[in-house]
């Protein structure tokens, strides 16, 4: 059973939350607060960010653009093979450094970034397929949801 790590559980990841339970996921969370009534409905567990990092199998990231930037760095390191789906938060929020670093170790197996970093991709970077023409990251990845 693959676990998701979700980072910040307000309404959006909330949502999500409960389509990775739905699906079977297990489900793992961080966030400034507790949230003791989806923890009981989607038997999820809160989680600080290193640990979520090293537990899940996909991680979502789900915070205010407000949240301290690079938040999403370190812990990194402690992923085995995640996918990083910044899909709503701003850029800032996850340090281009680690994530090429993380990238190229091979500890994180793919990452789908929402937003534009700029250019922070070595040329000579060891990552299989990484390139100015064709990053690993790919940029402005969007999914249109009829309301």
């Amino acid at each position: 059973m693959a676990t998701l790590g979700i980072v910040g559980l307000g309404q959006i990841g909330r949502r999500v939350a409960e389509i990775g339970a739905a699906m079977g996921m297990t489900i793992r969370y961080t966030s400034r607060r507790e949230h003791p009534e989806v923890e009981r409905c989607l038997h999820a567990r809160r989680r600080e960010l290193d640990d979520l990092c090293a537990e899940s199998d996909f991680i979502s990231v789900h915070t205010s653009t407000s949240a301290p930037a690079g938040l999403i760095g370190s812990a990194l390191e402690r992923a085995h093979g995640a996918v990083l789906v910044n899909s709503v938060s701003a850029p800032k929020l996850v340090d281009p450094a680690a994530l090429l670093s993380t990238l190229e170790s091979g500890s994180l197996r793919r990452a789908v970034v929402e937003g534009s970093y700029g250019e922070p991709w070595s040329r000579g970077s060891n990552v299989p397929g990484i390139s100015v023409a064709d990053p690993v990251v790919r940029h402005r990845l969007h999914a249109r949801v009829a309301r």
